[in-house]
């Protein structure tokens, strides 16, 4: 058993190193110029603010659980790091990034935030948790970036920033997380914000129509189950806390919500119009070699299912675009 740990952790430690190899050879070095970094005392600083912010109610024996310690981790590094290496190069090839009015949806403890702004845009980070609000503020002040946030619900944006522009509005991580009437609301409100030849973009979201939830439950078609059984059968699931949700007296929908549900093309054609009529301009997955260095694994360790579960989804769907067959959205669209 011990040995069979000590060569999980070597193959872990491989992926790391490659990853990292990957990430480093395909940011082009007028973003890499950019990357802000801080010192061992603002990392311990970073650190007790997540404690104190995040993990205020977390009992310590899972941040002392290997699960805690690579949630902090992803906290502390990861995030950015994939920020920066995936993401930001992505955006940054359908309008450069420096000067840009952002709009971010779901800026959480501001990792994504500070990758935006250290490429000098102008960020507004909305998100509806103090909390992390917290936490991102302490965060750009760390790499001293400065970004403006707002403390709302993605429903109330427009009535805030009324006028506001915007070259563009990114939902990063947070549609999953809305009641469906928030999701609707949301999405036609900031898509009726941008001015032709604008962005609107969704990042990190998983796909509805994929048959396995790695985001929320980690079950086999939890996103095709009704809310009402989904909150039920979540005491199937092995992730800590959220298999304890049906405890909860009365029944709390929205709470389901909160962890995460998946999305698809049907919001968007319910908000923005036909699906096929949108100039949906790039896809994360087929971006760069990062990003298909990152789907090629995923695809291997899947053991190639993905991929004749996404061959599968194009047959039934030939005239949706490919970024809707993938286990999560990461698209641009842009305004006509």
């Amino acid at each position: 058993m011990c040995f069979y740990i000590h060569i999980m952790n070597i193959h872990r430690n491989l992926i790391s190193l490659a990853e990292k190899t990957i990430a480093n050879f395909s940011v082009p070095k007028s973003i890499k110029k950019n990357f802000t970094e801080i010192n061992n005392d603002k990392a311990l600083e970073l650190k007790e603010c997540l404690r104190y912010n995040l993990y205020r109610d977390v009992e310590t024996s899972f941040l002392e659980s290997e699960e805690g310690k690579r949630d902090m981790e992803n906290q502390l590094i990861k995030r950015l790091d994939y920020d920066r290496h995936s993401v930001i190069p992505w955006l940054d090839s359908a309008k450069p990034i420096k000067n840009a009015r952002i709009l971010e949806i779901g800026c959480g403890t501001g990792s994504s935030t500070v990758a935006l702004a250290e490429q000098g845009a102008n960020v507004v980070g909305v998100d509806v948790d103090a909390d992390s609000l917290a936490v991102a503020k302490k965060r750009c002040e760390l790499h001293g970036v400065n970004a403006q946030f707002i403390e709302c619900n993605a429903t109330e944006i427009a009535s805030k920033l009324s006028g506001s522009d915007f070259d563009f509005i990114i939902f990063f991580a947070s549609l999953e997380h809305m009641t469906i009437q928030e999701r609707l609301i949301s999405i036609k409100k900031t898509w009726e914000m941008l001015k032709p030849g604008n962005i609107w973009a969704v990042i990190d979201t998983p796909n509805r129509l994929w048959y396995y939830d790695s985001h929320t439950s980690l079950l086999p078609f939890y996103y095709w189950l009704p809310d009402d059984i989904a909150y039920d059968y979540a005491s199937f699931s092995k992730r800590y806390e959220f298999n304890e949700l049906p405890d909860s007296v009365p029944k709390d929908l929205v709470k389901l919500s909160r962890w995460g549900r998946g999305v698809s093309y049907h919001e968007l054609e319910l908000t923005m119009g036909p699906i096929e009529s949108l100039d949906i301009i790039s896809n994360l997955s087929d971006f760069g070699i990062y990003g298909k260095c990152q789907y090629i694994y995923e695809l291997l360790a899947s053991k190639g299912l993905n991929r004749k579960y996404e061959k599968i989804l194009k047959k039934i769907m030939p005239n949706i675009n490919p970024a809707f067959t993938k286990p999560y959205l990461n698209l641009m669209i842009r305004k006509n």
